[in-house]
């Protein structure tokens, strides 16, 4: 007779796989995948209810399992550097998982239930960041850290992510995303919600929009720690880097003007 766990455990794992599956055959394409954005965060909002009316060691064996083979991909890809190996991180299907097990460990955040799992989930996420250091990856870079952001708020843990928040502005300044003139008037208004690549996309809006998401990011790591006692030394380091982009000739107007009202805000939360 099959216990009420193990039936349990068998009914996530195949949940699971079913997700899997799914999100690798819409992910074929660029253009499925734009399109599939929505509908796969209603299956995740399912998943999570599924995770939470489960008992705790049925969610955790089964969300343990699906943590442990994103890291092995991970480690794989950090080991071998092989162009396959890092295809499959870089990939709509990992970040679809990714964001569907962060969503997991926000809605069940109790150490009891899935809180245990956000360390490993994050240095997940960190080992994804390092193989995406290409200025075309940074779509890719801004999906991991809203993960970690998410995390690290439902757990009050501190999960360190300005260093690929900076990089990305660094690159939004400097070109590294691309040419771009830098001249004012530039559309800033992008939504990256359903890239994972920019691609050629190298122009100065599209460097505007990357660099506005990633300066709203930082921003919101600060606010997560507007009231730690370490606030004026978290701030120092993307303080500096903001006066420093907001006097760069190369960067767009309009993200010279966000890093100027953005560093002013965080210069005045440091030093209350």
């Amino acid at each position: 007779v099959e216990k009420p766990d193990d039936d349990a455990r068998r009914r996530l794992r195949c949940a699971n796989a079913a997700f899997a599956r799914d999100v690798a055959g819409r992910g074929a394409s660029a253009q499925k995948a734009r399109k599939a954005f929505a509908s796969v965060a209603l299956v995740q909002d399912a998943l999570v209810g599924l995770y939470a009316d489960a008992g705790a060691d049925a969610a955790y064996r089964t969300a343990f399992v699906a943590v442990r083979q994103l890291a092995l991909k991970v480690r794989s890809a950090l080991a071998t550097r092989a162009p396959d190996d890092v295809a499959q991180v870089l990939s709509w299907k990992f970040l679809h998982c990714a964001r569907l097990w962060a969503r997991c460990v926000c809605g069940n955040a109790a150490p009891e239930r899935l809180g245990e799992l956000a360390f490993p989930l994050c240095q997940t996420l960190f080992g994804a960041l390092e193989l995406a250091a290409a200025p075309s990856k940074a779509p890719f870079r801004l999906h991991c850290v809203r993960c970690l952001h998410d995390v690290a708020a439902a757990t009050e843990c501190f999960v360190p992510t300005t260093k690929p928040l900076l990089a990305t502005l660094d690159e939004c300044s400097r070109g590294g995303g691309g040419g771009g003139d830098g001249r004012g008037g530039v559309d800033d208004g992008g939504d990256f919600g359903g890239e994972l690549d920019c691609g050629d996309k190298r122009d100065a809006s599209a460097r505007a929009s990357l660099g506005r998401e990633a300066l709203e990011q930082l921003l919101d790591f600060l606010e997560l720690h507007r009231y730690a006692p370490a606030l004026p030394e978290l701030a120092l380091v993307p303080l500096v880097a903001l006066k420093k982009l907001a006097k760069e000739p190369r960067c767009p107007q309009k993200l010279r003007a966000r890093a100027k009202a953005a560093a002013a805000t965080l210069e005045s939360a440091a030093d209350a």
